[in-house]
């Protein structure tokens, strides 16, 4: 689903209803597999959830998750 969005030409930083990428979502639902590929595809690794209480960020959140953000 993700690589047809990309391909439609949806930015891979795009932000949901709530204000999250999918790499927050990926790593929120440890997802490695969508983590690896959304890294592959430039995705911006220290945008901020701008909603979180704590403003975290994707690089932050997989920290605390303990996912490999690239591997």
């Amino acid at each position: 689903m993700a690589e047809q969005l990309l391909q439609k030409g949806i930015p891979v930083d795009e932000l949901d209803h709530e204000g999250a990428s999918a790499l927050i979502r990926a790593v929120e639902n440890n997802q490695p597999d969508m983590i690896r590929f959304l890294c592959r595809n430039k995705c911006n690794i220290m945008l901020k959830y701008s909603k979180a209480e704590y403003g975290a960020k994707p690089v932050t959140a997989a920290q605390i998750a303990k996912i490999k953000l690239y591997s």
